[in-house]
């Protein structure tokens, strides 16, 4: 085909869109109110009406002239080429951004960026390349040029450009300079005026030494031709300033010379550095010199290569500052020749993943023949397992101190019945087995040793540790809490019932079964507890009474949820003193102290071996509360009353030998366990008739302390090998449902009975009573 015109209406706003697909075209035109997208075929020559093209995509097929654009809106090229062995291989006039990921364009003049109104950008990423070609007729010129001349009927101004390289510069094969004629000689001036933007998500490299001055490096050959002449080696001429944007890395070698990366003041007077890393890295080879002022935004990171010392104008850190440290004499070191400002919140991190040794100092990792003021974080990330780093600061000088990690205590081999243990999940019983097994290796022809040698099964030597443990796992302090508990249930709660001056005495017969589940090897319990409480309390006033109380309880406990055979007797008596006073028609307060002992007999019978460990110990125990209530009146028959509460109650047996089973018998320590717990609740009552009524409550309390929920003991020819026992899962939380009936005999007498239940994680309990009062 010879030829080809697209022309659009200019007085609507539909546009045509012509696409090129394949085939010749010797010649082509396109008005400015059309798209240009090319994919294949070939176009010998290019032309453009009044002002052009607006937008075009080349991504296929070769185009054989120069590619004139004026005030095009968008360009992009992301394959084909683009080949003129007379002009520039695209010419741009004005116009907005150029974008190049792909393709190769190749000219005198490969880009020729003229005018640049907009300030636009010009990108050149993936495996885009641009190349400055001769021709017989006509010499190189340059890959990227940005011109800035005298057009007639358009602005003498110009703006700042940004190339945004996204590959490595070896994409650009000829030179990079900046030129004008916007003078009052008209002829042509060189500038470096524009940016060169770092960006893209790789890791790239430039050379600083191919940076050229535009007074001593390149010279204009024609004053009113666009022709120069370079200094070999030297590629980049037309920036004052470089960004680093991206996420990725690019390395930066060589030596940049004074006075051509100098930074620029804007139209606002703002000052932009030389070379400032707002985003991803910039890392500085060894030996590498970059005379310019250097700014590390927060988003940046600024990386010091070990292998030689580098050096920078000034440097300012707001954002992130790497160096590494593989040895005593080979680490990273960054001077500057003007100060070293390092912002608040800047980081430091040590790459020290090769660093061995004891404890050093590495000097002079930044230094300065200005001033070094501010401070990185103080804590200091690193990849090293082997040292923690600090830094030290002089007037001007910042050292890195470090500290050798204490290696790590090599974790003990399990003895092999630790083992066993461990792998049956009695995770609670494995300070028992560990001591067994020290016991067993310092002598085979122990008692112990004999007695456990005949166990010829992984099930029997698991079951062995869990009978051997110390009586109830440790949990017989817990089985004393709960007869106190009982016997504190039975004190009477509530206001006077009586006038003042009036007495009441009262007896009740108690009893409780309670349930807790083994854990993790640690033995559970079945209780039961029985007994009488009696009481005696007066009115003092017509709104405060206060009663004396004494309790005796007997207890029964076995092993449960355990392979362990353990028995528990204990005789428990209380006595103490309670109250109650009212504050106003609707709130009254509800108090109690109590102290008490208990008497313990203890049994472990390890069938294994056929013996029986005994034991006899005391404990004491104290208790104390207070509650709040607040009555509603629902109405003349029923009542409501939320309640508040915090009891406290501590239990401490005394230590003890055990005898009976040789060796294999314990000397425990003494054990304080303590409780205190906040409860919140409500109460109900409701006067049936005259003389029956109904009473009703329910609550939950959190233990906000919970100590003493472990046990120190050893074997008691063996005090080398002593342990500790800590319960494994410990529950905090529980919770109370109670019912009762009080029947009125007669004026001065009454029956109560009632039913408590009790509930945690692990634990139930129900508790009975029945109740006969007597006032006098």
């Amino acid at each position: 085909m010879d030829s080809v015109s697209v022309y659009s209406d200019r007085y609507t706003s539909v546009k045509n869109h012509f696409i090129l697909e394949s085939g010749n075209i010797g010649f082509i035109r396109i008005d400015e109110h059309t798209d240009f997208t090319m994919l294949g075929g070939t176009i010998n020559r290019f032309d453009i009406d009044d002002k052009g093209i607006r937008n075009i995509v080349i991504a296929g097929g070769e185009i054989k002239s120069d590619l004139l654009l004026i005030d095009a809106e968008s360009i992009t090229i992301t394959g084909g080429s683009i080949v003129s062995s007379r002009a520039a291989g695209v010419f741009k006039i004005e116009g907005g951004n150029l974008t190049m990921t792909g393709g190769n364009v190749r000219g005198t003049t490969g880009l020729l960026l003229m005018n640049g109104m907009r300030g636009g950008i010009t990108t050149i990423g993936g495996n885009a390349t641009v190349t400055a070609i001769s021709s017989p007729r006509f010499e190189s010129v340059g890959a990227v040029v940005f011109s800035f001349l005298e057009l007639e009927g358009r602005d003498d101004q110009y703006q700042r450009q940004t190339l945004n390289l996204m590959r490595s510069p070896d994409g650009i094969e000829g030179i990079v300079f900046s030129i004008t004629d916007m003078n009052p000689s008209n002829t042509h001036l060189l500038l470096n005026t524009h940016t060169l933007m770092l960006s893209g998500e790789n890791s790239l490299s430039l050379h600083l030494d191919e940076f050229g001055n535009i007074n001593d490096d390149i010279k204009i050959n024609d004053a009113h031709g666009l022709s120069v002449t370079s200094v070999p080696g030297k590629k980049f001429f037309a920036f004052d300033t470089i960004e680093k944007t991206g996420t990725g890395t690019w390395t930066l070698s060589g030596t940049l010379d004074s006075n051509i990366i100098t930074g620029y003041t804007d139209e606002n007077g703002v000052q932009h550095p030389g070379l400032s890393i707002n985003e991803g890295t910039i890392a500085l080879a060894p030996n590498t010199i970059v005379h310019t002022d250097m700014v590390v935004n927060p988003n940046g990171i600024l990386h010091s290569q070990v292998g030689g010392k580098q050096q920078v104008d000034s440097l300012v850190i707001k954002g992130t500052y790497q160096v590494d440290v593989n040895s005593h004499n080979d680490y990273s070191q960054l001077h500057s020749t003007k100060d070293i400002v390092i912002e608040e919140g800047s980081k430091l991190y040590v790459y020290a993943d090769k660093l061995r040794g004891g404890d050093d100092t590495f000097w002079n990792v930044l230094t300065t023949d200005g001033k070094l003021t501010g401070r990185f974080n103080p804590k200091i990330e690193d990849d090293s397992i082997l040292f923690d780093f600090t830094a030290l600061y002089d007037p001007q000088a910042m050292h890195l101190n470090a500290k050798a990690v204490p290696a790590p205590e090599p974790e003990p081999t399990r003895g092999l019945i630790e083992h066993l243990v461990k792998d049956a999940c009695d995770d609670c019983l494995v300070p028992i087995a560990a001591s067994l097994d020290k016991i067993i290796q310092a002598s085979a022809q122990n008692d112990i040793a004999l007695g456990l040698m005949p166990l010829t099964s992984e099930k029997d030597v698991v079951n062995a540790v869990e009978q051997i443990q110390p009586l109830l796992g440790i949990r017989t302090s817990r089985v004393i809490m709960e007869a106190t508990d009982t016997l504190t249930k039975a004190i009477p709660t509530g206001r006077c019932v009586a006038n003042a001056g009036e007495n009441q005495v009262w007896a009740k017969v108690l009893g409780e079964w309670n349930e807790r589940e083994g854990s993790s090897g640690l033995s559970g319990y079945q209780a039961t507890h029985s007994g009488i409480a009696v009481g005696s309390e007066r009115c003092v006033t017509e709104n405060t009474k206060l009663g004396l109380t004494a309790g005796y309880l007997k207890t029964d406990a076995d092993s449960y949820d355990s392979a362990a055979n353990h028995n528990l007797k204990a005789d428990t008596w209380q006595v103490g003193v309670y109250g109650n006073t009212a504050l106003t028609p609707q709130w009254d307060i509800d108090f109690y102290a109590g102290i008490g002992q208990a008497y313990l007999d203890g049994k472990r019978h390890l069938s294994f071996l056929g013996r029986t460990a005994e034991s006899e110990m005391k404990a004491n125990h104290f208790r104390t509360g207070i509650t709040l209530n607040r009555t509603f009146q629902v109405n003349p028959q029923a009542k409501v009353t939320p309640f508040i509460g915090l009891d406290y109650q501590r239990v401490e047996v005394e230590d003890y030998i055990e005898k009976g089973a040789k060796d294999f018998n314990f000397a425990v320590d003494k054990q304080s366990t303590e409780a205190f717990m906040a409860k919140l609740g409500i109460k109900g009552d409701f006067q049936v008739n005259e003389r029956l009524s109904l009473q009703a409550k329910a609550a939950v309390g959190y233990d906000m302390s919970y100590r003493g929920n472990y046990l120190r003991a050893g074997f008691v020819n063996y005090p080398k090998y002593r342990f500790m026992l800590e319960d494994c899962d410990p529950s905090r939380v529980r919770g109370e449902l109670d019912i009762g009936a009080k029947y009125q005999i007669s004026q001065n007498v009454a029956l109560g009975a009632g039913v408590q239940s009790t509930f945690a994680k692990g634990f139930n309990s129900v508790a009975g009573n029945v109740n006969l009062s007597i006032q006098f």
